[in-house]
């Protein structure tokens, strides 16, 4: 980088004068020894996210297990949204009572931030889900049909789904910009890479610790396209990302609730509602309108993701 210069797959050569770099991150089970081989996902592909629903369609009784296995994923609500939506699943087919649920977290509650825990977790526990906190995997015993923590905790299971492993992409390890886990050291508010000013890594890449989801790559992009510009023309008013996560979490029932919060912020307590779950299954088509800037203020005021400097 240092030369402004990349070389991409397919062997072509590119100069620039700002580069941005948005490589996401990996889901890869084979860095938990046996999990690859004895479970299902909803993280590596959509192909792989179809053989969940194919273990769930014919699984009838026993021990369903879901397992974080590596932080920082995906989504982080998807692993607790996944335990109600198979509660759901499996009391509308009439077999719940057959079915037991067990979620195993390497969080003290069930999901990270205590101020959503203390809504979802009761909830939960209400409906008969087993809650695991503090398990750190070590691996699975496909044989015996084991999830195993380094503490030798030992937990069966007859149908075991992951969220696995997560690595930032090999090309950052490769050129030496990410640290051995592939993530990229980047500046909290401006998204630029330790050591340049012209260099901007964002969303899923980065090691900030924030969310790796659509929405935070969505607000860190418009921040860094309008430094770019500013940078170019010679404006005034750079802006600043201040962390601002907007994550649906679906309880089931036909509500949903918002992980909702900034840097300086934790997630709001919010009750899952009815309008909450329309706008979440209204999200996707809104988004799509949105890029084509028709929807941008509306979505500027609702996420206030825009900082100015000194404000």
């Amino acid at each position: 980088m240092a030369d402004r210069h990349l070389i991409t797959s397919s062997g072509n050569e590119l100069d620039y004068d700002y580069l941005v770099i948005a490589t996401g991150s990996v889901a890869d089970p084979s860095l938990t020894p046996g999990l690859a081989e004895a479970s299902v996902n909803f993280h590596t592909s959509p192909w792989d996210a179809s053989k969940v629903w194919q273990a769930l369609s014919t699984f009838e009784r026993g021990k369903v297990v879901l397992v974080i296995a590596g932080v920082p994923h995906k989504c982080p609500p998807a692993p607790t949204e996944a335990m109600f939506l198979l509660d759901e699943y499996f009391r509308k087919r009439g077999t719940r009572d057959r079915v037991e649920l067990t979620f195993l977290t390497p969080y003290p509650h069930a999901y990270p931030a205590k101020t959503i825990a203390d809504i979802v977790q009761p909830m939960l526990e209400e409906r008969g889900v087993n809650i695991i906190p503090f398990f750190s995997i070590d691996q699975v015993d496909a044989a015996g049909k084991k999830v195993v923590s380094l503490e030798g905790e030992e937990v069966p299971y007859d149908l075991l789904i992951a969220v696995p492993p997560h690595r930032g992409a090999r090309v950052a390890v490769v050129s030496e910009i990410g640290d051995k886990d592939g993530w990229i050291p980047a500046d909290k508010h401006y998204m630029t890479v330790n050591g340049y000013d012209d260099v901007y890594a964002i969303g899923d890449a980065t090691n900030i610790p924030i969310s790796k989801s659509g929405v935070v790559a969505h607000l860190q992009a418009g921040i860094v396209a309008h430094n770019i510009a500013s940078s170019i023309t010679g404006a005034d008013g750079k802006q600043k990302y201040n962390g601002r996560i907007n994550c649906p979490l679906e309880v089931g029932g036909g509500k949903a609730l918002f992980v909702s919060g900034t840097y300086t912020r934790p997630p709001k307590h919010m009750q899952p509602t009815r309008m909450r779950y329309l706008m979440k299954k209204s999200f996707a088509s809104l988004y799509w309108l949105m890029l084509k800037g028709s929807l941008e203020p509306i979505f500027n005021i609702y996420f206030r993701e825009k900082e100015e400097n000194g404000s």
